[in-house]
């Protein structure tokens, strides 16, 4: 029996709407590329810029797996604290999931010795 268009396109609407739910329970996408870069480009006496390309290997490789971390335990956080700290890590305009966990372990580590 074929559907007709109304009831494709509802449950059309209603799986986009369950899968954009499903991804507001990660970690946000973070600009993390940037981040690194401008942290593995070194100013020599204020003049060149160096750019340290392990250093930036090493950053990002650092950033995947912090983020690959952050979506195994993104629920075990309360929300109110996850948008805390993401705001906080978002403030300098660069944004870096290092921080983000850090700031999130750092208060769950503070409340559990309460």
């Amino acid at each position: 029996m074929p559907f007709s268009r109304p009831a494709l396109l509802a449950a059309s609407f209603l799986v986009l709407g369950l899968t954009q739910g499903l991804a507001a329970e990660g970690p946000p996408a973070l600009d993390v590329e940037r981040s690194c870069r401008d942290a593995a480009t070194i100013n020599v006496l204020g003049q060149n810029q160096q750019f340290d390309k392990a250093a930036f290997d090493g950053c990002m490789a650092q950033e995947n797996a912090t983020r690959g971390t952050l979506e195994t335990e993104w629920a075990g956080f309360p929300a109110a604290r996850r948008d805390e700290c993401l705001a906080e890590t978002r403030e300098d305009n660069l944004p870096s999931y290092v921080e983000l966990y850090e700031c999130l372990k750092l208060d769950q580590e503070t409340r559990s010795k309460k």
